[in-house]
């Protein structure tokens, strides 16, 4: 079981030390409902912020973030318009879903109590959140 954490790029590790989840991309989820498992695949930012070109900026590299025990995983509908809905969420801001002020974070850290892992996602391509709880977070690159 995991520790509570603050933010999502202590489980990184050392590996990449410039890694964030901020501007990376949603390529999948896999959501196993008997096992209470959901697998969000992403294509984390690791490029270095004070790169000399565009090539050290922008790298990316793939890894899964593994939340068991799973509660709950709730996405609101977008509110861009449809030619944005089948293209991979851009992840520009996440936090402890107390932190979260909108009306669905509010109700849904009601139904996350008990979990260790309560965690909402702001996608700014879909201006939508979403929102996930369970009892252990872990993260391992592709």
């Amino acid at each position: 079981m995991t520790t509570k954490i603050d933010n999502l790029e202590s489980l990184l590790g050392k590996d990449e030390p410039n890694g964030t989840f901020h501007d990376s991309s949603l390529l999948s989820i896999s959501i196993d409902y008997d096992k209470k498992l959901l697998i969000a695949n992403f294509d984390i930012c690791i490029g270095n912020p004070e790169g000399k070109n565009q090539q050290a900026l922008e790298r990316y590299r793939p890894g899964s973030l593994k939340i068991d025990g799973l509660g709950f995983w709730f996405m609101d509908t977008p509110t861009t318009t449809s030619d944005k809905w089948l293209a991979c969420p851009w992840l520009t801001a996440d936090g402890p879903l107390s932190t979260c002020s909108t009306p669905a974070a509010k109700l849904l850290l009601q139904r996350a109590a008990g979990k260790h892992f309560a965690w909402y996602f702001y996608f700014s391509d879909l201006n939508t959140f979403a929102y996930v709880a369970g009892d252990s977070v872990s993260f391992a690159w592709s």
